[in-house]
């Protein structure tokens, strides 16, 4: 082969390799160019959303937050547009605007009506013109006060039970959230002194215990107030009353008091306007009397 033909062919080589080359550049410039499209297209459906954070119980007709402001809308052409919010199947519990694009409140909102018991409630709300997203953070508000789970607590407790003795557990819940929804409980302020001393409360757990010997002769029945509180800035509280009767326990031996049985024998002294009797002691009674009082004692030794 001439050396001119090596040329051609090396020339030949070297052009389809650059045009390769070029091809797959411009495959990759196309790849990029679609990549940066898609990914302003995200970011653009993701800018299309906007948060506002409001607090439960609003009053109907409170501003949320200027929507057409913050979605860059000409609030001009709401009204045109028919632009407004939908919320499933239900009336939502907020609306738009038209003239001013404002969102305001529709409707009185209860957090643990809408959102239950979960720690985040976040309302999404759907725009009819645009597909834009309304997000709407409620926060909770210490509107709900303690519930106990008994209408009443009425519970019976021996004499002489021992110190630390679990009387009562009460128990309440609370449906507000975070802080506003811990609870606490304690005995009421108008509680006796004497009575306070004889039971202790777990602020906790709700268990009322014994603090001291409680004795059925004293008292057979204590009625003590307990009041469950939230931990809210401003607390609320609920009072329950718990009644204790006291059960008796044979604990106290029999007495027996002995009187000295006599007879008598009258004697008539003369000479006077009185008649004395002379009383003689009747030593065998007394005797008796005393064995009796042996033999109950016993018995009760040997069966209490």
């Amino acid at each position: 082969m001439s050396l001119q033909c090596k040329c051609s062919c090396l020339d030949w080589f070297n052009l389809h390799i650059m045009e390769q080359r070029g091809r797959r550049t411009r495959q990759e410039r196309r790849q990029w160019l679609v990549y940066m499209l898609t990914l302003v297209t995200f970011w653009s459906a993701v800018s299309a959303q906007i948060r506002y954070s409001i607090s439960e119980e609003l009053k109907e007709g409170t501003a949320v937050g200027n929507v057409a402001k913050d979605l860059g809308l000409d609030k001009s052409t709401l009204k045109e547009r028919g632009y407004r919010i939908v919320y499933g199947s239900t009336e939502p519990p907020f609306r738009v605007n038209q003239d001013d694009g404002i969102l305001y409140v529709n409707r009185k909102i209860d957090r643990e009506e809408v959102c239950d018991r979960s720690k985040v409630c976040l309302i999404d709300l759907k725009t009819v013109s645009g597909n834009m997203r309304i997000i709407v953070d409620v926060s909770d508000v210490n509107d709900s006060p303690p519930v106990f789970s008994k209408d009443s607590y009425i519970v019976q407790l021996k004499e002489n039970s021992p110190i630390g003795t679990v009387v009562v557990q009460v128990n309440a819940t609370d449906l507000d959230e975070g802080s506003n929804g811990e609870v606490v409980y304690s005995l009421s302020n108008d509680i006796d002194a004497n009575v306070r001393a004889r039971f202790n409360l777990n602020a906790v757990t709700g268990e009322l215990t014994v603090a001291e010997i409680i004795d059925f002769e004293e008292s057979s029945r204590y009625e003590i107030d307990i009041q469950a509180s939230d931990k809210g800035a401003a607390a609320l509280t609920t009072d329950k009353s718990v009644i204790i009767n006291i059960i008796d326990v044979n604990d106290n031996a029999p007495e027996i008091e002995v009187t000295s049985f006599s007879r008598h024998k009258p004697t008539i002294i003369t000479g006077g306007a009185m008649n004395v009797r002379e009383f003689i002691f009747d030593e065998r009674k007394l005797q008796w009397i005393s064995f009796l009082s042996m033999l109950l004692a016993c018995l009760y030794a040997l069966f209490s």
